[in-house]
């Protein structure tokens, strides 16, 4: 696929043809009508550098525990552009919604989920020129925010989803960076004012040295706002502690301000190149309050519950204010 046609539709998948190390993987979040909920899956594929292939299903949710990792052999992957589905197993994932069949016994793991419209962002690509340069890893957003209908079911137990919501992004490259820090939000579909917010700060390895790169969206009703590197915006302050995490962001006049409250994180693995053998943690229950300024003026205040957090070696993060409290 073309750099071109990547920046059109970021959902399409090129992990059969990329050169190796390469990984893939998409990430299904669904989060339930009254946010106490939140069950994610990332199916993918993983070609390493010393020549070993394979596709894999992992799913966490909270509360839980539920921490699961299942490798597939690489024929058990298969990708369609048109319409765009992924297939691991007895298993397929689109952006109509996912049908799961993994793992056995107490850890058997199925969910039908039918999906609502998706809201793609505005431009879709999320990571602007950068996208042209041969980056570790490259981030795309498929849908900020889409209704749920069906169900999940854990161990014998089925969760509803009805009336709940939906976000989906896609990771790939070769490894995921050094370090980094990733929040996303949404509020339920049937607000007043439906709301959605995804940011991400990552070291990024740039010929020979780095930078500290973001990609921020707040989505309003119809409206969206951007903060990126790219566009000029930048992180005026991040300091994180213990289950806290606060963030600040500038654009122009824009101001926006995120106070995370962490909740319990569950094991994740991540890619290098030489396989999925990175161990990190995510939390799928913590709440975020964002609020959104131009100038003196108040555009945006809200709360995100059952939020997803990752803080990933965030001491590596070089930003204007940045530091560990106590």
């Amino acid at each position: 696929m073309t750099k071109y046609a990547r920046l059109r539709r970021p959902e399409h998948c090129n992990a059969l043809s990329a050169s190796r190390p390469y990984f893939e993987g998409w990430y299904f979040r669904h989060t339930s009508a009254d946010g106490a909920f939140s069950f994610a899956v990332i199916p993918g594929m993983h070609r390493s550098r010393d020549g070993e292939d394979h596709s894999f299903i992992q799913c966490i949710c909270a509360p839980g525990p539920v921490d699961y990792f299942r490798p597939y052999p690489a024929a058990a992957f298969y990708c369609r552009d048109n319409p765009f589905s992924v297939v691991v197993g007895e298993s397929e994932f689109g952006l109509s919604g996912i049908r799961l069949r993994t793992g056995s016994g107490k850890e058997e793991i199925s969910a039908d989920i039918a999906y609502g419209s998706p809201r793609p962002p505005a431009p879709r690509s999320v990571m602007g020129p950068f996208s042209w340069l041969p980056l570790e890893c490259n981030h795309g957003v498929l849908s900020l925010s889409h209704s749920l209908r069906g169900s999940v079911r854990l161990g014998g137990k089925s969760i509803s989803m009805d009336g709940g919501t939906g976000y989906i992004e896609k990771d790939w490259g070769s490894s995921f960076p050094a370090g980094w820090v990733w929040l996303q939000g949404n509020t339920p579909v049937s607000a007043r004012l439906p709301a959605s917010f995804t940011c991400s700060i990552a070291q990024v390895p740039i010929w020979k040295g780095s930078l500290t790169g973001l990609i921020a969206i707040l989505a309003v009703g119809r409206r969206e706002y951007r903060f990126a590197t790219y566009n000029a915006g930048r992180v005026t302050w991040l300091e994180y502690g213990p289950g806290t995490l606060d963030i600040k962001l500038a654009r122009g006049r824009l101001r926006l301000s995120a106070f995370a409250r962490t909740g319990s994180f569950s094991p994740l693995r991540a890619p290098t190149p030489a396989g999925m053998d990175r161990l990190i943690e995510e939390s799928l229950d913590s709440a975020i309050s964002v609020r959104l300024e131009c100038g003196k003026g108040l555009l945006y205040a809200g709360e995100f519950r059952g939020a997803g957090i990752e803080l990933v070696n965030t001491p590596l993060l070089k930003t204007a204010h940045s530091r560990r409290g106590s």
